[in-house]
This record gives C-alpha cells, sequence and structure tokens, in this order.
C-alpha cells in the first residue's frame, strides 16, 4: 500500500479516535468512521479505485469536522489546502504510478462515490447534532447581571457574544446588564468586584482560563454566582464541570442554570479553580506563545510540551497534611481541584471539584520510555500510584524545590521559586451549570 493510503487510514483513525476517546463526541466520530468505511465499501464492490473514494470522504469529512469546531481562521484555512492537496495527490499518484493503470472514467466514479457519501454523511451529521440544552432553572431577573468580557479572545471584540447576552436577558426579562471590559493589567478580577460592588446578583465571565480564575477569586467567599462562556485555548474548569462549549447554550446556562458550590485552592494568596503546578507543565505553559495558541488552539501546548520533556530534573521535597516528607526526583508536581487537563486527559482521576481535597500527581519520568509509561498509565485511568505517576491527596500541599523552578496557576505563570504552597479553600465559589451536573 502506497504511503499516502496509510496516511489516510492513520489520519482518520487518530481523528475518529481523538473525538471519541479524548473529546467525547461519539457522533464526530461515528461521522468520520462512518463515510470513510462506506465510500471505501462501496467503491470497493463496484470495481473502483477505493482509495480514492477514501481519500475524498476521509479529508472532506476532517475538513468539515474542522470548519464546524474550531473558531480559528489558521487551522481552518491549513486544514483546507492540507486536505485538498492530500486528494489531489493520491488521484495522481494513481494515475501516474499504479501498473493496473485505471482509467480516468474509473477515477472520476471513485472521487462521485467518495464526494456523494461524503454529502450523506455530513447532511446526517449536521441535521442530527444535539439539539440546544433547554435548562429548567428558572431566572432572577430581580439583580442585574454583571459581564466581564476579554475583548482580546475574539475576532470582533466580542459583538457576538454581547448581542447574545443581551438578547436573553432581555427575552427573561432582566434588566439591561452591566459590562466591562478586561485589560492586560487586569484581567479580570477588579471588573468582578466592581460588579460585585455595583448589586450584581450573577457575574458572567466570558474568556479563557485566566480572566474565569481571576472572576472566580474575585467571587471567592461571596454567594455570587459565577456564570462561564469559555472561549479560550484550554477552557479546562468549564470542560471538567461539563459546561456547555457553544455560545448560546453557554450563555443560556449562565442565566438560568443551578447553582454548585466548588472549592478553590489558594497559593500565596492567589486562588486557583483548575490546577497550580510546578516543574514540566509551568515551562510548557511559558513556552507558549500567544500567536500559536489563537493560531492552533490547545494542540500549541503540545509543541511547547515536546521541547520541555527532557527539562530539568527537580530534587523535590513534598509534604501533605503535615505528614512526612516525600523525596523525589521529579519532573512535575501537579496539584489539582478537578481532574482534566488539555484535551481532555484524566491525570488525576478522583479530583472532585467540591471535596474539600487537593489531589496531587508526581510524575517521576527521566527517559522517553518512561513519558511512555506515563502515558499509558494517565490514558488507561488506571487509579493506582507508584513511580513514575505516583498521586497524593490533602488539604494542604507543600512543595520545596532545590533551586528556582517555573510554577503556574491555571495556566498563568507566576514567579519562579523553590517553594509552592497550597491550601483548599472548601465550597469558596458558587457556578452557574447545567441541571445535569453531577458533582
Amino acid at each position: 500500500m502506497p504511503v499516502l493510503n496509510w496516511i489516510t487510514v492513520a489520519a482518520l483513525v487518530f481523528a475518529a479516535a481523538g473525538s471519541g476517546l479524548v473529546w467525547r463526541r461519539w457522533r464526530d466520530a461515528g461521522y468520520l468512521a462512518g463515510v470513510g468505511v462506506a465510500a471505501w465499501v462501496t467503491a470497493a464492490l463496484a470495481g473502483m479505485p477505493a482509495w480514492v473514494a477514501l481519500a475524498v470522504a476521509g479529508y472532506g469529512s476532517l475538513i468539515a469536522l474542522v470548519l464546524r469546531r474550531s473558531r480559528r481562521i489558521v487551522p481552518r484555512g491549513a486544514m483546507l489546502l492540507a486536505g485538498l492537496g492530500l486528494i489531489a495527490l493520491m488521484v495522481l499518484d494513481l494515475v501516474l504510478n499504479d501498473p493496473g493503470e485505471p482509467s480516468n472514467g474509473a477515477v472520476a466514479t471513485a472521487v462521485l462515490i467518495g464526494a456523494g457519501w461524503l454529502a450523506i454523511g455530513t447532511a446526517v451529521w449536521l441535521r442530527y447534532q444535539p439539539a440546544h440544552v433547554r435548562v429548567t432553572g428558572t431566572a432572577d431577573p430581580v439583580h442585574p447581571v454583571g459581564v466581564v468580557l476579554n475583548p482580546a479572545k475574539y475576532a470582533d471584540g466580542g459583538a457576538a457574544v454581547r448581542a447574545e447576552i443581551l438578547a436573553q436577558t432581555d427575552a427573561l426579562g432582566f434588566e439591561e446588564p452591566v459590562f466591562r471590559e478586561t485589560t492586560p493589567l487586569d484581567v479580570g478580577f477588579g471588573q468582578a468586584r466592581e460588579l460585585v460592588e455595583l448589586g450584581a446578583g450573577l457575574v458572567i465571565v466570558c474568556g479563557g482560563d485566566g480572566t474565569v480564575r481571576a472572576c472566580a477569586d474575585a467571587l471567592a467567599g461571596t454567594q455570587v454566582p459565577l456564570g462561564i462562556v469559555p472561549v479560550g485555548t484550554g477552557n479546562l474548569l468549564a470542560r471538567n464541570l461539563a459546561l456547555p462549549m457553544d455560545l448560546w447554550t453557554a450563555v443560556q446556562v449562565s442565566l438560568t442554570g443551578q447553582d454548585r458550590r466548588i472549592d478553590l485552592g489558594i497559593v500565596e494568596g492567589q486562588r486557583f479553580a483548575v490546577m497550580a503546578g510546578i516543574g514540566f507543565d509551568a515551562a510548557m505553559v511559558a513556552g507558549t506563545s500567544e500567536r500559536l495558541k489563537t493560531g492552533m488552539g490547545w494542540p500549541a501546548y503540545l509543541l511547547s510540551g515536546a521541547r520541555h520533556l527532557f527539562g530539568d530534573i527537580m530534587r523535590v521535597t513534598v509534604r501533605i497534611d503535615g505528614g512526612p516528607e516525600l523525596q523525589r526526583r521529579a519532573r512535575l508536581v501537579l496539584i489539582g481541584n478537578v481532574g482534566r487537563i488539555t484535551g481532555g486527559i484524566p491525570l488525576l482521576p478522583d479530583a472532585a471539584p467540591d471535596d474539600g481535597l487537593l489531589d496531587v500527581v508526581i510524575l517521576t519520568p527521566r527517559t522517553l520510555l518512561g513519558w511512555a509509561h506515563v502515558a499509558g498509565r494517565v490514558l488507561s485511568r488506571r487509579r493506582g500510584t507508584g513511580r513514575p505517576v505516583e498521586r497524593h491527596r490533602g488539604k494542604r500541599v507543600e512543595v520545596r524545590t532545590e533551586k528556582p523552578h517555573p510554577r503556574e496557576l491555571d495556566g498563568d505563570n507566576i514567579p519562579d521559586s523553590t517553594e509552592f504552597v497550597a491550601e483548599i479553600d472548601p465550597a469558596a465559589l458558587t457556578v452557574r451549570v447545567p441541571p445535569t451536573f453531577a458533582p
């Protein structure tokens, strides 16, 4: 089988597996697999070049998936060019190099078969996407709604999300919302505090994990709920709480969903909602440019992570709840309030946002084989502990290293240090979630 054919099969298998196993979008996985298999089988039974039909249907479905799921222009254009280019290469390779010399008519028929199944599959996939979640919670229009908006996250400066929030609040009988935009010097904390002081009964944050963390910190200890309209690179808190990613439903859940109290972590007076880390993950975050994140989304972290796989090994001492000191040579110490990291990977499978505990993982791989062992342990969702994936739980976690190392809170870097002390702030924040959310 030519290399291009293997590339086609691998691309579809990885895309379908990622859609189902990582993102839990089984409908997307079924769409990719179904279109490809149907085109291949039909062309093969008809005696036509099956690889051409598979390429048209397979790459066409990948293009459709990226165009629908990605908000970013660069990956969309790149995917479109790559998919069309690979289809053209496969057709030319077949016509010029196949010893059987298939006729132009046979190749054209295979293209039509692939295109036909692509059209049918795409129509079904788009038509039978799950409908908008109908939230049954009750809106409270008595108190005004405050909105913290990070305009840098939107190509239109946030015009569309403003319009959606205004439309839904008007339909529910709210007063006109009060909008506050973030700035490079204040990513949300001051704006959220101001909205609370103005009497907001709900604060909706429209931004990424950094803006969400700042607003969560500002609302901690109050009874004012935080609604989240995610638009960042990772959107980790939103994904861990099973919040909707699409604009319409996210706004609706923020306005009419149920309130849940969740914990927050505290490091040096700053609260975090997702995770705090020292070592590999902080170096990876620091090494990922904003431009790359805007262009690629969360896969940008993978490129940075590959560069830091064999970075510094820390001599680290970890102490949980005042217990015995654990001496380790580690790549990473991660302290989590929730369990899933970028890409939906369950690094801390026992973590819950409202259990009053912080979950800790210490990764100690030294070689490529060690990293492969880490990946196998994590992706298989094994809950056991032991090197190179060591897990602990507690209310206070003290981490000390022999020299300063990079540190991060919810994807934002904080100054390098030799010390990292995290404590739990139980039931500190009220978050607006769908009624189906199970803590």
